[in-house]
């Protein structure tokens, strides 16, 4: 039997080196992936109603917990946090901001006197509550089905200090004809 020329011996080894790349690069992917999704995002199952019909029972989203470091959070966005009642985590829309007054008058949310726009995610009129101070360093949150939500209108709940927040909604990955970002 002949003896495998220097180049074909090259090309074996050049061969294993690059299946060991491959395998290094797959493993490298994985631990990123593995931290993306324990640190910077966890999966989310949303259950009841009261984020109708934004979010329906048993979607599954995304939820980043690191902006919640860089900066405060804002109007309009989906954030959670634990219930201080019962311990289950709860996903709601931010509506009121440190220092502003939150009132429900027939049926619409006015903050600061000012009626808040929000038809297009809270078609329900509401039970007129308030007025209250949103204290600083917290949320006041709402359900967008005003009617079923368990949110910062009930004293267990209250105004959500910055602290209790889990994080914020960025993406619904399930069901996948339902996928959206939320910014």
């Amino acid at each position: 039997m002949p003896t495998p020329s220097r180049t074909e011996n090259k090309q074996a080894e050049y061969r294993r080196g690059n299946l060991w790349a491959w395998l290094f690069t797959a493993l490298e992917a994985v631990a990123v992936l593995a931290l993306l999704f324990t640190v910077a995002l966890f999966p989310e199952r949303v259950n009841g109603t009261s984020m109708a019909p934004t979010l329906r029972p048993n979607e599954i989203l995304l939820v980043d917990r690191v902006t919640l470091f860089l900066r405060a959070p804002r109007r309009g966005e989906l954030v959670i946090f634990k219930s201080p009642a019962t311990g289950e985590e709860l996903i709601k829309r931010v509506v009121g901001l440190p220092g502003e007054t939150v009132q429900i008058t027939d049926g619409r949310v006015y903050i600061d006197g000012r009626r808040l726009l929000e038809d297009a995610y809270s078609p329900d009129a509401a039970q007129d509550y308030g007025p209250e101070i949103v204290p600083e360093g917290a949320v006041f949150v709402l359900g967008d089905e005003r009617n079923a939500s368990l949110d910062s209108r009930d004293p267990a709940i209250g105004c959500v200090p910055y602290g209790k927040l889990d994080g914020r909604v960025r993406f619904r990955v399930s069901p996948i004809d339902r996928a959206a970002v939320f910014l």
